[in-house]
């Protein structure tokens, strides 16, 4: 679990200690990523980036390097096997072998740091600001992708790549697709509402659901987007937070009014979904490797979804606002292989790895 105090281990319900995790004492864990060699790696903010390797804490250094991987905000490791970090104001930094790489990301305004990262089939990188819009990494080469080149909006929101390789972009200002290296704007002449699209799913091969946190969720078919009719979301104030996909097919939506499972959801309006911990305000999703659902509410509380019931984890409240849960489908454990479940909380900014 990161934390704005440090790294917490959530095991079977229980905070447990885990070796070495007291160098993160007091410091904002701000990333947690698992790679595909099932290495976790652990960001935070006057600590650096770790690895977690035979039961220990390695840390990532380069003299030249340590201030900008004390700062680090997301991270990716590529199918290649480069490192990624989104650290510091503005700069991605890429470590493939024992090479350092450094990209600059241009500065114009004052919120510029790397929030999102994703990569794509052929292994290009993506990575999005929180103020200058997305960046392309790809054969060594950087490009921007900003307001001028046709983003919606230079603060995105959202990344997801779908199971053709087009990468989805919500923006602060809608939403964008690029696919071919072709820029596609998507908006209300599309079947948009207005503003922000902070969360999207691909529920079926080339069927995506765009949130909007003030317009309710949009089901893109190929064509354009339609504003989903859905019980249990006020057609009036369709307030959505959070937006969750889950391994075996269910969507989960929540919202200030509690959550709604959409056991099938492409037949969503038809069939109606199934409300759970209604009059809570949600504001974080996340799901664990046995196939849990989390919920971070808007009070600090945690709940856990499993075997049809749902469960207040008690000995985890906290006095923030959950943002985000990142819950890597595979433990932090060394050689004992136990399950493990963490939670990415941040109490101020957000930050996540989308893949």
């Amino acid at each position: 679990m990161g934390t704005q105090a440090g790294l917490v281990i959530l095991q079977d319900g229980h905070v447990v200690s885990l070796s070495g995790a007291g160098i993160f004492s007091g410091k904002p864990v701000t990333t947690i990523f698992r790679d595909r060699k099932d290495t976790m790696w652990v960001g935070a903010t006057d600590a650096g980036v770790f690895s977690y390797e035979r039961g220990k804490f390695i840390q990532l250094r380069d003299p030249a390097l340590d201030s900008l991987l004390k700062d680090p905000h997301c991270l990716l490791v590529d199918q290649a096997g480069r490192i990624w970090i989104g650290a510091g104001d503005a700069f991605v930094l890429c470590r493939e072998g024992d090479e350092w790489r450094r990209f600059g990301i241009p500065r114009h305004l004052a919120t510029r740091y790397i929030s999102a990262l994703a990569e794509d089939p052929d292994g290009t990188v993506w990575a999005g600001s929180a103020g200058e819009g997305l960046f392309q990494f790809k054969a060594g080469k950087l490009m921007a992708i900003n307001a001028s080149s046709g983003l919606s909006d230079n603060l995105v929101e959202a990344l997801l790549v779908d199971r053709k390789g087009k990468l989805w972009v919500g923006t602060h200002g809608g939403l964008n697709r690029i696919y071919l290296k072709n820029l596609s704007v998507l908006s209300h002449n599309e079947g948009l509402g207005y503003g922000a699209v902070q969360g999207l799913a691909e529920v079926g091969p080339g069927v995506i659901w765009a949130t909007e946190p003030n317009e309710g969720v949009y089901r893109w078919d190929g064509h354009g987007f339609r504003r989903l009719i859905l019980n249990g979301l006020s057609s009036q104030e369709p307030r959505v937070s959070a937006l969750l996909l889950t391994r075996d097919g269910n969507c989960w939506v929540a919202g200030t009014g509690g959550l709604l499972q959409f056991k099938n959801p492409q037949a969503a309006e038809t069939e109606g979904g199934v409300p759970a911990l209604t009059n809570l305000s949600i504001s974080a999703l996340g799901q664990d490797l046995k196939g849990g659902v989390w919920a971070g509410t808007r009070e600090g509380e945690l709940w856990h979804f499993a075997d049809g019931k749902w469960l207040v984890q008690t000995n985890c409240r906290a006095a923030m606002l959950l943002r985000r849960l990142c819950l890597p489908r595979t433990a932090l454990c060394g050689s004992a292989r136990k399950v493990m479940d963490f939670i990415d909380l941040i109490g101020g900014r957000t930050f996540n790895v989308r893949r």
